[in-house]
């Protein structure tokens, strides 16, 4: 192929085709790092999230307690144990005041009502108690309430007012127990 072109013409041409390259070139890798940029968005503000949640992490961890403190939590909680097993040991020693309320549950009348339960423990004038308050439809279901627990043997004595006696029907009654076999 004959080129008729003369030589400056032919660098000039050469210069225009290699500035053309570089434009070319320039959009292309600017289009390409502009796409990259856009799908690598997501992925940092991940990792920024991230990095947050870590040094929170860390700051956590520099709170938390040394492990000398960790031996120190572990040894009071045995301790705790062993009194808590102490403890259990002597409350089964003691006198089962709830199983003696199930029991005075289990001896009441459907005709009478029971407001309150209350214990006493043993002073020196007085012994071991219960107090029963409630209500009573009729005088005879009061005293067959007072006759079961006489006869259930859970008590040394039943003690009732007189002024339990006063009224026929629907009768206010208190009643106190001192414990321990008859």
């Amino acid at each position: 192929m004959l080129n008729l072109l003369p030589p400056e013409e032919k660098v000039m041409v050469e210069r225009e085709r290699l500035r053309r390259f570089v434009v070319v070139f320039g959009v292309i890798f600017g289009i390409i790092l502009s796409i990259g940029v856009i799908l690598m968005f997501p992925s940092y503000i991940a990792l920024v999230f991230q990095r947050r949640d870590l040094m929170r992490e860390l700051d956590l961890s520099r709170k938390a307690p040394l492990l000398g403190e960790v031996d120190q939590i572990e040894k009071s909680i045995k301790d705790f144990n062993k009194k808590l097993l102490l403890y259990e040991k002597s409350a089964k020693a003691a006198n089962p005041v709830s199983s003696i309320e199930e029991q005075i549950l289990k001896l009441r009348p459907s005709a009478i009502s029971i407001r309150t339960i209350s214990y006493d423990s043993a002073s020196k004038t007085n012994p071991e108690r219960i107090s029963i308050k409630g209500r009573a439809k009729s005088r005879s279901e009061l005293l067959r309430f007072q006759k079961n627990l006489e006869s259930s043997g859970l008590f040394k004595k039943v003690h009732s007012p007189i002024s339990n006696l006063l009224q026929e029907i629907d009768l206010g009654f208190s009643l106190i127990l001192d414990l321990g076999a008859s």
